[in-house]
């Protein structure tokens, strides 16, 4: 009501042709709808509101489902793998290699229990005893033998994979065997 007084005053100081220009340039704009649009026009604004309703909507009912989603605990979704280490049975290594390739595989172990990787990783004693087969034997296969275990904890197959071939093991000739621990 404060600001209709001053437009009235100007209502009559303004030429009728610069207010029907002016009207005219405010419908071309679409701020001012004439009764003959206004069906038209309110039908694609309420379109036009409607979308972007069901996207709001849409995007709010994912982030709910995606929120309730169960979130497994940590370390739950990850497997157990063993990584058996053979050697060749005829191997014999001196004192300072095998403290050399104790310090090698020291550091490998570190980087993975840094990771998050590791939960075991240990050297195996030479003296054996195989029980169960046709003869007991204190030698086991002739070929090679059991000599250490590292325990790992991750999410695939795939991964257990990439973590026995970064074992320095294999670059000294050993085999490892890797295996999945079945919960019991």
């Amino acid at each position: 009501p404060e600001e209709l007084g001053p437009l009235r005053e100007l209502e009559s100081e303004l030429p009728p042709e610069l207010e029907s220009r002016g009207a005219q340039e405010l419908r071309d704009q679409g701020l001012i709808v004439t009764d003959a649009s206004t069906p038209r026009r309110t039908w694609q604004t309420l379109r036009k509101l409607a979308a972007a309703l069901l996207l709001f909507a849409a995007g709010a009912f994912s982030h709910i489902l995606l929120s309730q989603t169960p979130k497994p605990a940590p370390g739950a979704a990850k497997s157990r793998y063993v990584l058996l280490l053979r050697s060749p049975s005829d191997l014999v290594l001196s004192v300072e290699e095998r403290a050399k390739r104790t310090e090698e595989y020291s550091a490998w172990a570190r980087e993975l229990r840094n990771a998050g990787k590791l939960e075991l990783g240990e050297r195996l004693a030479d003296a054996t005893q195989i029980l169960g087969s046709p003869r007991d034997s204190a030698f086991g296969d002739a070929r090679e033998r059991l000599t250490g275990l590292f325990v790992v904890r991750v999410a695939t197959y795939q991964e257990a994979l990439q973590v026995a071939r970064s074992c320095p093991f294999l670059t000294h000739g050993g085999r490892i065997e890797l295996r999945l621990i079945e919960p019991t």
